[in-house]
């Protein structure tokens, strides 16, 4: 899928004068991962928060409802087949593809 990126502050990519236009893929996970529920005006339920996972004892049961809010956020916003990966460290690697 292809949208306007945004640059590494989180601010609209420019590309010879004008809006960088590239596959979002990535960019869209990463918004999904930071953005809490209620950051979006317009779609108040989207938002997986990151923050308060990592800042929280992560148990079995955690790790798992994790994985689920990441599938259905991801599913939500148009990706599919979305595989989630975390390792011991804490590591996440996410691969999924939008329509």
């Amino acid at each position: 899928m292809k949208d306007i990126l945004l640059d590494s502050m989180n601010d609209l990519a420019v590309k010879n004068g004008d809006f960088d236009i590239q596959h979002s893929d990535i960019q869209n996970v990463s918004l999904l991962m930071i953005s809490e529920k209620g950051d979006f005006k317009e779609s108040p339920a989207v938002g997986i928060g990151l923050v308060k996972y990592l800042d929280s004892p992560f148990s079995g049961k955690q790790r798992l409802q994790f994985i689920r809010e990441v599938t259905l956020q991801i599913e939500a916003d148009g990706g599919t087949n979305t595989e989630i990966q975390m390792d011991s460290s804490g590591n996440i690697t996410v691969r999924t593809t939008y329509r």
